[in-house]
């Protein structure tokens, strides 16, 4: 087959047009507000709605040039609502009719025209995990750095305010979502969550204060909701349809972190990785530039997207570019379901940072471009090599952000229209890899730009003594999927507000890194510089830490990070303090970075260790154990009883209490039970960890001791029917101080004793009664306790009827009241009401042993009661209305 070759000029002018073609540009319209129709102006997803009625009311989200001028000239247009005014941008909601839609576009005044869509939570179900992303080891490195000078936003519907992990560091939002939900419960506890259920609801930022507002309407919450609750980290696990352009919410949040410098917003970047996008210029081409929803193309925000527990890139995961080739995601995160609990991650991340810059700078926070710089230059490449568009510029590493941060290898600077900025950096021998990031805040461009980007800064490295240089990562963005999955090259970035370059293996020296104004429109632009060097030949442990939990008997992914040269190691496991040591692999590969290891079934103290090379690397020494479950024996007025299993190798347990905001201490005890009193004791929840050689093993869940079904030592007690005798089934809690049980039957105002049992050596009991009396029959359980006092179950009822009988009750019935009718058995028939004359007045299905009717439409009198039905022996009975 003969290719068409053309000529370079001609296939420029070609591309144009339909550049032009695919992004709908068009003349503007000139002129007073009247009836001109400029599809330019109009939003692709609002297009998608054109071949509804014309009368459909829909809610726009207009952008404008002036405010007031528009407001004025609204009273031309019939059946229009105003709804919000969002000021920063010059941005207006109104319900209105379609119709009015190509109207408004021939106005001057207005810039754009966009529909208001329905936020969807990024969907979710996966556990929570903070070993991929070393939170644990950002944790246990650096624990005073918790956030707890930091306000959390979580932009969606309301989070569980009652939920234990956010105790007594809820901020109320009056403005919030009415409806709490599930998903903003888990998105909080994994940004900010205390670790109060269990350890692994404990969040990077575990002591920040958290607030909720509401998504129902897409655009940025107001300045003053930021001020007043003082958030600084707001995330965004949500999203809408697949929208590839620079709408009005991309310009007010490009707009709000540009006049809110510390302010960060990050966003999950969807779960439509493998969908195809609808318009823009990469229409039509599956698994890329899937991002769903136009918000998350502004430039000043941080996209997130999902990878699994083994850095593998989620299929589901929104990818990049953005609608004008700029990278996205620019980082991802654990999220085994979903980018929602990825960003969540990141924003807890986030948040610690803040605190820990803070804490280091005089009570001032960071500019935002200074986060995103420092957690975009300290991610673990994941995906393709450098920078792609499936996983940005990596998976976020905790650690090394903080590490980053802590050390000091970062700066912040403004460059001048065409000046050059230039920092020295000294790299010593024994460097792997060197890594610089480049990030600033940029103005917002205008709505609907076919490129975001107005300050343009450039990034270079440079070593002077070699006459070297070396330019940032730029990816292909050419709307050909052949393009978009090109690795990065080397060259002038002007297309990002977020550049690095990396250099593998660097001859130690003297280097310098560049910054250039190349085209600034402002008087100056901030920027922010993040740098790092990693060591060859290096071997650390991410998983386990000391404090982390191994659970016995249970796959745990030990994690590390490696630069030796060789690639596989002996890995092993020592029980008695490196005495002896139980192999788990020979030949372990390195290179993952991760080892899937089955611990063994025990509690004990251990060490994990690889060798290479004659080597040793050890682990901190950790503690392996299951999980332990807490009991509630009894919850009686004054006092309640907890229990747990016996560990066999725990000389004492750790109990805990919830206090003011976190699990703490209340005793160490030797026994495997304690009752404590309610009146010295005003927590509801409780924990217990087993205390093994000394260290703690892995706690127990926190437990309501009212939530667990067990009263005052009742578990369950209740009766039934087994043909004409009653199986009653007792359960306790405990039998403890208890010297007997006692079941009571009760008919009428008679009490008869059934059985009594002493000296109980079980806590479950069946007992029988074969005298069931027709109708009404109750029971009852007493405790006689061992100093004389008795307590008593609460009264259970069993209705039973003679196998020729219907049972009613009460009868006579008050007109109005409702009765209930009792059959011998279950019965599969129709239960007839006749009246003196003999008209049935109703027939109701009976698939039961007992149903309950309303005498409201029956007169007084005197009424038969008829059951019947195919192999049923017909019965009746009398019954008195009055």
């Amino acid at each position: 087959m003969k290719m068409l070759r053309l000529h370079k000029p001609l296939y420029i002018m070609i591309l144009f047009f339909m550049m032009i073609f695919v992004l709908g540009i068009s003349t503007p319209v000139s002129g007073q507000p009247g009836e001109g129709k400029l599809i330019s102006k109009i939003s692709p997803s609002l297009k998608s709605l054109q071949g509804q009625p014309a009368n459909t009311l829909v809610v726009l989200t207009i952008m404008v040039r002036d405010t007031k001028q528009f407001l004025d000239s609204m009273v031309v247009l019939t059946g229009t609502k105003l709804l919000q005014i969002y000021d920063p941008a010059n941005i207006i909601i109104v319900k209105t009719p379609l119709s009015t839609t190509n109207r408004l576009a021939g106005w001057d005044n207005i810039l754009f025209i966009d529909h208001q869509r329905k936020a969807m939570e990024e969907f979710f179900t996966g556990t929570i995990e903070n070993e991929t992303n070393l939170v644990n080891r950002m944790q246990f490195a650096y624990p005073a750095y918790n956030a707890n000078t930091i306000t959390v936003g979580i932009k969606e519907n309301a989070f569980d305010t009652a939920d234990i992990d956010f105790k007594g560091r809820v901020l109320i939002n009056p403005a919030a979502s009415s409806e709490i939900s599930n998903h903003a419960t888990v998105m909080g506890t994994i940004a900010a969550g205390g670790g109060n259920t269990w350890y692994a609801t404990k969040a990077a930022a575990w002591g920040a204060r958290i607030v909720s507002s509401s998504f129902a309407n897409l655009l940025p919450d107001n300045n003053n909701f930021f001020q007043q609750y003082s958030v600084t980290v707001q995330n965004h696990s949500y999203g809408t349809g697949i929208e590839n352009y620079y709408g009005p919410e991309a310009v007010a949040y490009d707009m709000l972190s540009a006049s809110n410098p510390a302010l960060l917003h990050i966003f999950s970047s969807g779960n439509s990785g493998q969908s195809v996008p609808p318009s823009g210029i990469y229409a039509g081409i599956t698994g890329f530039a899937n991002l769903t929803g136009q918000f998350k193309m502004a430039k000043n925000i941080l996209t997130v997207g999902a990878i699994d527990s083994f850095y593998t890139i989620a299929p589901l995961s929104s990818k990049g570019p953005a609608y004008d080739g700029r990278v996205k995601p620019e980082l991802v995160a654990q999220g085994e379901d979903g980018s929602s609990g990825s960003a969540a991650i990141v924003s807890g991340i986030a948040a610690a940072l803040q605190q820990a810059y803070r804490i280091n700078n005089s009570n001032n926070l960071p500019p935002s471009a200074l986060i995103k710089a420092i957690l975009v230059n300290s991610a673990n490449d994941v995906g393709p090599p450098e920078v792609d568009f499936q996983s940005g510029f990596g998976s976020v590493n905790g650690y090394k952000a903080m590490k980053m941060l802590a050390n000091g290898n970062f700066t912040t600077g403004s460059v001048l229209p065409g000046q050059e900025i230039v920092y020295n950096l000294t790299v010593p021998a024994g460097i792997r890899k060197l890594k610089v990031t480049l990030a600033w805040n940029d103005p917002p461009a205008t709505v609907n730009a076919t490129k975001a980007l107005v300050n343009d800064i450039d990034l270079e490295l440079s070593y002077p003594a070699g006459s070297q240089t070396w330019l940032p990562w730029v990816l292909n963005s050419f709307p050909h999927r052949d393009s978009l999955s090109l690795p990065a090259v080397r060259k002038r970035d002007g297309l990002n507000n977020t550049e690095q370059v990396t250099l593998n293996n660097p001859v130690p020296g003297n280097y310098s890194i560049r910054t250039k104004g190349f085209a600034i429109s402002s008087a100056s632009q901030a920027f922010a510089l993040a740098w790092q060097l990693d060591a060859a030949n290096n071997f650390e442990w991410n998983y386990p830490q000391r404090n982390d939990p191994v659970l016995a008997g249970q796959q745990n992914v030990l994690r590390w990070e490696s630069t030796l040269p060789v690639s596989t190691a002996v890995l092993q496991y020592s029980l008695d303090n490196g005495n002896s040591w139980q192999v788990i692999s020979n030949s372990a590969d390195l290179s993952p970075g991760y080892y899937k290891w089955i611990a063994p079934l025990v509690y004990s103290k251990a060490l994990v260790k690889i060798t290479n090379a004659g080597n040793d690397y050890r682990t901190d020494t950790v503690v392996i154990s299951k999980r332990l479950n807490l009991s509630v024996a009894f919850n009686c007025p004054d006092s309640f009883m907890l229990f747990w299993p016996r560990v066999q190798a725990a000389s004492q347990y750790q109990l805990y209490k919830l206090g003011s905001k976190y699990m703490e201490p209340l005793q160490l005890l030797a026994d495997t039970s304690i009752v404590l009193q309610k009146n010295n004791n005003s927590s509801l929840y409780y924990a217990v960890a087993p205390v093994i050689g000394g260290r703690e093993g892995v706690r127990s869940f926190a437990t309501n001791y009212t939530d667990q079904g067990v009263q005052c030592y009742f578990r369950s007690f209740y009766a039934e029917r087994i043909n004409n005798t009653a199986r009653i089934q007792l359960e306790l809690g405990s039998l403890y101080n208890i010297n007997s049980i006692t079941v009571q039957k009760i008919i009428g105002r008679d009490t008869f004793l059934l059985q009594t049992i002493s000296n109980p050596s079980s806590l479950q009991y069946t007992f029988t009664d074969v005298n069931l009396q027709n109708g009404l029959n109750q029971y009852r359980v007493y405790l006689g306790m061992v100093n004389g006092s008795r307590i008593y179950s609460d009264i259970i009822p069993l209705y039973f009827s003679v196998e020729e009988q219907l049972f009613i009750f009460p009868n006579p019935v008050r007109q109005g009241a409702s009765f209930s009718v009792v059959f011998n058995e279950r019965h599969n028939g129709e239960l007839q009401i006749i009246d003196i004359n003999g008209r049935i007045l109703q027939r109701l299905a009976v698939a039961t042993d007992i149903i309950q009717l309303p005498a409201t439409k029956l007169p007084a009198g005197i009424y038969l009661l008829r059951l019947a039905g195919y192999r049923i022996p017909v019965k009746t009975a009398k019954l008195v209305v009055y």
